[in-house]
This record gives C-alpha cells, sequence and structure tokens, in this order.
C-alpha cells in the first residue's frame, strides 16, 4: 500500500512541477507542496516500517511536518 501511494504521489509532484515550470504559473505551489510533504512522509513510513530505526525514517517525517506548515502558510497567504 505505501509503495502505490509513494508511486501516485511522486507522480503528482512531478507533473505539477513540470506544468509550474513550463507555464511559470506559481499558484499551485501549495498544493505541490503539500503532495511533496505527503510523499516524504509515506517514504519515512516506509522507513520506520523496516525492521532497522534508522535516523533516516525520522528525519523524513520532521521534513514532512515542516512541508505540512509550509504549505498551510501558502493557503492561508494566498
Amino acid at each position: 500500500m505505501l509503495k502505490i501511494s509513494r508511486m501516485i504521489l511522486s507522480i503528482l509532484v512531478i507533473a505539477i512541477s513540470g506544468y509550474t515550470l513550463i507555464t511559470g504559473n506559481l499558484k499551485l505551489s501549495p498544493i505541490m507542496t503539500l503532495f511533496l510533504g505527503g510523499l516524504m512522509l509515506v517514504m519515512g513510513l516506509e522507513e520506520l516500517n523496516k525492521s532497522r530505526k534508522s535516523f533516516l525514517g525520522y528525519m523524513f517525517v520532521m521534513v514532512c511536518l515542516f512541508l505540512f506548515y509550509v504549505s498551510t502558510q501558502g493557503f492561508l497567504l494566498n
């Protein structure tokens, strides 16, 4: 289930960032940041579900929380 979620979120992030890069329209940046935060959360959960509890998994979750905060600020300021 986490692999499918990771693939879907990575495709969404790549598609939105490609669209933003081509058109120069920055209105989708908070949405892209939200999906990127979800991707980091899924990657962190995958790392933590492995038998080893690595620092990388915790770092992904911390980055995810920061990206959710930045995305929320982007939604509120626009």
